[in-house]
């Protein structure tokens, strides 16, 4: 449809030296209105089509067989993956990822597909937090993300130095369908489905967060 817009608006170029001044910028002011309009209808289409997906994964988020792991192996493994989907942004906006763990195994009893999710889902979200940071032109500003595991217990901490959250909504972000990113970006289910896997697995997640400083979250298994 926005192609049958811009096709009318070369028409209407064509005709420019035939039809009056108002007429002509009438016409344009109405076409640059429909393709505003349109684009609200593409960007308000896809957030229901996230959000529908997002139904859908909720409806179907259960964890599978329980098993031994190594928690530090699998949070390694974790960090390459999105080291590796997200390198692009990680080499443009020179993005620090680190990792802070003992060198002894943590063999812990869960789901390692779920965990592997979860985190991977709280690091997107650094990983957002951090590039919007950069884009708005933080001064002086080095984006870092760091994973780490206390040496007591079986925590797993994610810490970024990106955006932060405000006071004001910090309660709600566990909640469902709650996002705080632009339409047609996040259907705001990732953190109610990471808190979802976590309790499935008796655990406890809790977030604490400056705004414009730091967001970090803590997973205990």
């Amino acid at each position: 449809t926005s192609g049958l817009a811009q096709d009318l608006m070369a028409d209407i170029e064509d005709e420019k030296e035939r039809i009056s001044e108002d007429c002509y910028e009438d016409c344009t002011d109405i076409i640059q209105m429909m393709k505003t309009n349109l684009k609200k209808i593409e960007d308000h289409g896809i957030s229901t089509t996230r959000t529908l997906r997002a139904m859908e994964a909720m409806l179907n988020s259960h964890i599978g067989s329980m098993a031994q792991h190594d928690l530090i192996s699998l949070c390694r493994q974790t960090v390459a993956v999105v080291s590796e989907y997200h390198k692009d942004a990680i080499a443009e906006y020179h993005i620090s990822i680190k990792c802070d763990m003992p060198n002894q195994q943590m063999i812990v009893n869960i789901d390692a597909g779920s965990i592997k999710n979860a985190l991977i889902a709280l690091f997107n979200n650094s990983i957002y937090s951090v590039v919007k940071k950069v884009k708005i032109g933080s001064s002086n500003y080095k984006p870092e993300i760091v994973l780490s595991l206390p040496e007591e217990g079986t925590g797993i901490i994610i810490r970024d130095n990106g955006m932060g959250i405000g006071e004001n909504i910090i309660n709600k972000v566990f909640d469902p369908f709650f996002t705080t990113k632009p339409t047609g970006e996040a259907a705001g289910v990732g953190l109610y489905l990471v808190r979802n896997i976590i309790n499935d697995h008796h655990g406890k997640i809790s977030v604490e967060s400056q705004q414009d400083e730091y967001c970090q979250f803590t997973i205990t298994l």
